[in-house]
């Protein structure tokens, strides 16, 4: 196993150190002049040396599967808000986390760019049907509607499962070119992905106050792993040899430099972590490869991304690297939603969310790899010894 210690924007690798660094650089001197070098000595980094370790989280029950108790559904309602003279879709997305309904968000294309609520009133899930009753608040933005006025729809979803053919990280969602907005973080893995489709009824809406009777719609969408306490978004669990497995598809296409994939998880409530130094990453790869590296990214509770884009190489079978938190710099569009801090300081003590995964631009393909841990660590760091430089006192020529 390779083991690698990140100290101030670079990875060390602990198995390379030499015990002393000598850099030197030849002075041009006048004619008469002896040609001196100018000896710069400088300490070797020291390895980081763990002297206290726990584990993050319980990596055996970390992952999670679609059920009929927990799934997150994307859903495409079709004309179901006809304000104006032209229908609009609502495009939703509400979750269910271990049985219990989670409202969620929704916006309409066309219509305007609100980021409306969802609230579910009622609903149940099988391993074929789900049925829901839910409240749309329709929020207004600057410009439409023009009294500023909040308006609610309420509708029922009666939607049937289909297994997808394909699982979302296949090249079809991978590139680039396919992401529809410049600045975007997609997650994807190989976890298998369930379509829904089905039909809404209308029970109430503003829009719909002098029809004859409620309207009724098609609706599309796609079933995932909802985003729930201590587990991760994405990702399968290897029993055999206790890791939990992801599979990246970067794709094959180069694009913009912050092209990135990556697995959340989130702390309900947030941890405070301020009494460790940092984080061990431990990641084993059957691939091993020199082209993509490991990025580890935590939130702040108030939404603010930090992150080390090369946190852990994928070089050896076995990889493992110490990650000390004052090394974290802001996700600046590379993280899933807001990267702006009030300080630009990781506050480790309300850290609300992990993320793992890869930053790469170059169209390297598939990227499999296995966590196989995260731990908490304390250090014990020698007191660094002061570069020496010798001047001679010489003027350059």
């Amino acid at each position: 196993m390779t083991r690698y210690h990140y100290s101030h924007g670079n990875l060390m690798p602990d198995r390379l150190l030499s015990p002393a660094l000598l850099l030197s650089a030849c002075l041009l001197t006048p004619a008469g002049w002896a040609s001196q070098p100018l000896p710069i000595e400088r300490p070797a980094e020291a390895p980081l040396r763990v002297t206290e370790a726990e584990p993050l989280f319980d990596l055996a029950r970390s992952v999670q599967q679609v059920s009929p108790q927990s799934f997150r559904l994307r859903f495409h309602a079709t004309d179901l808000i006809k304000a104006g003279q032209t229908p609009r879709p609502l495009v939703g997305d509400i979750s269910r986390v271990d049985g219990k309904w989670v409202a969620g968000t929704g916006n309409t294309p066309g219509y305007n760019q609100a980021l409306h609520t969802i609230d579910i009133t009622e609903g149940k899930a099988d391993q074929t049907h789900i049925k829901a009753t839910l409240k749309a608040t329709i929020k207004p933005d600057n410009w439409v509607p023009a009294d500023k006025k909040t308006r609610e729809v309420t509708f029922e979803l009666d939607l049937k499962l289909i297994p997808a053919e394909r699982a979302p990280g296949s090249n079809e969602d991978a590139e680039p070119s396919t992401e529809g907005q410049f600045w975007r973080v997609f997650p994807n893995s190989d976890q298998p992905t369930l379509k829904v489709e089905g039909t809404y009824r209308v029970i109430e809406s503003p829009y719909e106050a002098d029809a004859a009777e409620p309207s009724t719609g098609q609706v599309t969408g796609t079933l995932s792993v909802p985003i729930a306490p201590n587990r991760w978004n994405m990702g399968t669990l290897n029993e055999a040899a206790d890791g939990v497995r992801l599979r990246l598809d970067m794709g094959t296409t180069r694009g913009n430099w912050n092209h990135a994939r990556l697995t959340q998880m989130g702390f309900e409530p947030a941890r405070d972590l301020s009494a460790w130094h940092g984080l061990r990453i431990s990641i084993d790869t059957d691939k091993p490869r020199d082209d993509a590296n490991i990025a580890v990214w935590l939130r702040e509770d108030d939404g603010s991304w930090y992150y080390v884009k090369y946190a852990v190489p994928l070089a050896d079978e076995q990889n493992q690297a110490v990650l000390l938190f004052e090394d974290f710099s802001e996700a600046e569009w590379v993280s899933p939603t807001n990267h702006m801090d009030e300080d630009y300081v990781l506050d480790r003590s309300g850290v609300a969310v992990i993320g793992i995964g890869i930053v790469n631009a170059l169209g390297v393909g598939e990227v499999g790899f296995e966590i196989k841990g995260v731990e908490l660590v304390r250090v014990d760091r020698p007191a660094p010894t002061p570069a020496v430089a010798r001047v001679t006192g010489k003027l350059l020529s």
